[in-house]
């Protein structure tokens, strides 16, 4: 009982820790389920070819899809295609369960399969799933449990492992693999040698292998996390969630820039760390993928991630300028304001104020933290306004002045719109704000702002102001047009106004 209370508490606290290291913000996620692509639920790999095509191994066979269509290419023996790789050729080598060989187009440009298992020796025809598949100085080598089928210059050699091959793929132009009995082997001058005979490779298979450093490779574990290879010894990896890899467990990895790396997960999603093992972004079901398991991993052209899953295949247009924050992902809300403030992210919403820490000021998005309500303001945020160092906010409630995550009402006029100071040199003495209900007076005293009271003589609701160089207030209304607006010097009172209308040269009188 008192250890399932500590495994309960460790992973309450291990759950809210991640939380909190959550990116406030997310590219465009798009998903593509089986109905969609017309092939089955699970997909294993994912490449890409040289004319930007995109190819998928799947359990019904090999599924392209050209930005517009999707297609589906079946092995003869109809098995499912675990892995894929394309040469400089643009041949699209597939293995599967008793079946290895490519795909290449026609002259009519069809995807034709030809087959290279009458290459292997009859004896060694009958060989488990093909988990992995690696091109090497254009030599071709297919990885099974029970063999390494290798192809060259049109012959085929096999290689019999003592237990079982768990691994094999390429890094800093050397080709290696994992044998449950002997390691980490490398592939040199048509040999396996033995590279690493660390014991932890006896109790986890690699998943891959990665370049690091000039002498460094990085190396992903399916149980034990992420290591650096280096002068044939595994040193492990320290990390900001190396708990997570523990329960999650690392599928698969891909290098997608200098500096970062993604790591699929059975069960946790996708995790993008930097070199110095710092969590750069998290992707999961909550935050728009289809499911938690992530088989493969490519970075394509246009430097954006495509990713094959347990159940679909997802595109995440992380390379994009344009990202989307959910402040509450458990409420439909649509945001009208938001402002940075303080090293703070305030957004304001048709159902509140939410406001979040920055802790990257370069770029917003990459920030981990969480969204929280501001206190004391409920209902429709209309403005956030920056004025005289305080952070102002009109709401369908009225005025409210922001301290942190706490909002206090200086005045209860019903529907403030918008804030303008009266003057360009700061602070301002007197803010005017368009409401509902006309023109209200605040002024500014000793960092305080005190509600003047209405300004007198026009009771229509103004949106949007702006005053010119002459000092004349320019307001525009949804319905009525455009208000040029002069005030007495104390901004008690209106001196007079005009209209403009479509009648006076507007092409609408409408939505100004």
């Amino acid at each position: 009982m008192r250890k399932a209370l500590i495994y309960f508490i460790c992973c309450f606290i291990g759950e809210n820790c991640l939380k909190a290291q959550t990116q406030i913000a997310s590219p465009q996620i798009i998903n593509y389920n089986s109905e969609e692509y017309k092939g089955g639920v699970q997909n294993w790999d994912v490449a890409q070819d040289n004319n930007g095509i995109v190819y998928f191994g799947n359990n019904d066979g090999l599924i392209s899809f050209n930005g517009s269509f999707w297609d589906i290419y079946r092995l003869p023996n109809y098995t499912v295609v675990r892995s894929i790789e394309i040469d400089e050729k643009n041949r699209i080598f597939v293995g599967g369960q008793d079946e290895v060989g490519y795909f290449f187009p026609d002259k009519n440009g069809v995807l034709q399969y030809h087959s290279l298992v009458h290459l292997i020796p009859e004896q060694d025809r009958k060989f488990a799933d093909i988990w992995h598949l690696v091109i090497y100085n254009e030599e071709v080598f297919f990885q099974s449990t029970n063999i390494i089928i290798h192809y060259k210059d049109g012959a085929i050699k096999t290689y019999k492992p003592e237990i079982e091959w768990e691994f094999i793929g390429t890094s800093n132009n050397q080709l290696f693999a994992h044998s449950r009995s002997r390691g980490l082997m490398i592939y040199e001058e048509g040999v396996w040698k033995p590279y690493c005979r660390d014991p932890l490779l006896n109790n986890s298979s690699i998943t891959s292998i990665m370049e690091y450093s000039n002498d460094t490779l990085l190396v992903s574990t399916l149980k034990n996390g992420l290591f650096l290879l280096h002068q044939n010894k595994l040193l492990k990896k320290s990390t900001e969630i190396n708990e997570v890899f523990y329960n999650d467990r690392i599928y698969f990895s891909r290098k997608i820039n200098e500096n970062w790396f993604a790591l699929g997960t059975t069960s946790g999603g996708l995790y993008i760390i930097d070199k110095n093992g710092k969590l750069i972004q998290k992707y999961a079901y909550k935050d728009g993928l289809q499911n938690n398991n992530i088989r493969s991993i490519i970075t394509d052209k246009t430097k954006n991630l495509w990713l094959a899953l347990d159940d679909g295949i997802d595109y995440i247009a992380i390379n994009s300028g344009v990202k989307i924050i959910h402040p509450d992902k458990n409420k439909q809300i649509t945001s009208y304001a938001f402002k940075v403030f303080d090293k703070r992210l305030y957004i304001g919403s048709s159902n509140g104020l939410y406001v979040s820490n920055i802790d990257n000021e370069r770029d917003l998005s990459l920030s981990k933290n969480t969204f929280n309500e501001v206190k004391n303001v409920k209902g429709q945020v209309w403005n956030l306004e920056e004025i005289n160092g305080k952070l102002l906010m009109g709401h369908e409630d009225g005025f409210y002045l922001l301290d942190k995550d706490i909002a206090r009402q200086i005045y209860t006029v019903p529907g403030t719109w918008i804030f303008q100071p009266t003057s360009s040199v700061f602070p301002s003495p007197t803010i005017i704000a368009g409401t509902y209900f006309g023109l209200q007076k605040i002024g500014f005293n000793d960092g305080n702002f005190i509600n003047e009271g209405i300004i007198d003589g026009l009771k229509e609701s103004l949106r949007f102001m702006v005053f010119d160089n002459n000092h004349t207030l320019w307001a525009s209304h949804p319905y009525r047009g455009v208000f040029k607006i002069e005030l007495e010097e104390d901004y008690k009172k209106i001196k007079k106004y005009n209209i403009f209308t479509n009648k006076d040269g507007l092409p609408s009188s409408l939505y100004n």
